[in-house]
């Protein structure tokens, strides 16, 4: 995916780079112009002309500045990066669909995009998490890190578990980080119940039912050990909030999660 922004695109015949500086009319403050003779968009700051060079097939399209930059700021606030002023428009972050952001490869903590199929806002920190008003959650769910989560009633094997939680309108818990797994662990009311997380296509390679990557584990010690060659799913145990692998046949409680 490429962006390309535009902010008060001017075009001069001559080049910019035969001024002396930018503090004249041609040049104010904040403007940005197309220099037709070296090809290149550039930018005043209000003494001089800068150019933003593109590194389209060695940088994946970045254009780079050192410093603040801001669009529709008269002045950018020191601390800030990218500052965007208007009090007509908003800001617009990438838009993807679940399946389009969890393909994202090594996302950086902070990094934000707008869900297409959830209709949130999207914050990655160590998991994906989203912006919303406060969470509401149904009488029978319990709420953290503004997601839902609710221990079964009954007992299923894992594949009857997942088909459960979707048919709810979620999916089977998926742990990201400790607190989670110690939440989800204290909601268990029996010794132990499935979790989201499968290696049953490769064995080692432990995919969430979407068939994403399983990007946080908490194994007991000596697990996974496969034993009998047929543990392929993810069972929590609640005494110390650790995993152990299980047969996918297994009937047990399950913890389902909503976004």
């Amino acid at each position: 995916m490429r962006f390309i922004l535009f902010i008060g695109l001017a075009v001069l015949s001559s080049p910019i780079a035969a001024r002396a500086d930018c503090t004249n009319p041609q040049g104010v403050a904040s403007q940005t112009v197309y220099d037709t003779s070296a090809n290149i968009v550039k930018f005043c700051d209000g003494v001089d002309w800068h150019g933003m060079k593109s590194f389209w097939s060695g940088n994946a399209g970045a254009i780079t500045y050192a410093g603040n930059v801001g669009v529709g700021s008269a002045a950018i606030v020191p601390s800030a990066a990218l500052e965007v002023g208007s009090t007509a428009k908003g800001f617009l972050p990438p838009r993807l669909t679940t399946a389009q952001r969890d393909a994202i490869a090594s996302p950086a903590a902070g990094l934000i995009v707008f869900n297409l199929t959830t209709g949130t806002l999207n914050v990655y920190a160590g998991g994906w998490r989203a912006f919303s008003e406060p969470r509401v959650c149904e009488s029978e769910y319990t709420q953290f890190g503004g997601h839902c989560y609710k221990l079964s009633a009954s007992t299923a094997t894992q594949s009857a578990a997942q088909a459960a939680c979707v048919a709810a309108g979620g999916y089977l818990a998926r742990v990201s980080d400790l607190q989670e797994n110690t939440f989800v662990a204290g909601l268990l009311s029996l010794s132990s119940g499935f979790v989201d997380g499968a290696d049953i296509a490769t064995e080692g390679m432990w995919v969430y039912g979407d068939g994403m990557p399983v990007t946080y584990f908490n194994w007991r010690s000596g697990e996974p050990n496969n034993a009998g060659s047929n543990e392929d799913c993810v069972q929590i145990v609640k005494s110390d909030a650790r995993w152990n692998d299980i047969d996918c046949a297994w009937d047990g409680s399950y913890i389902c999660e909503k976004d």
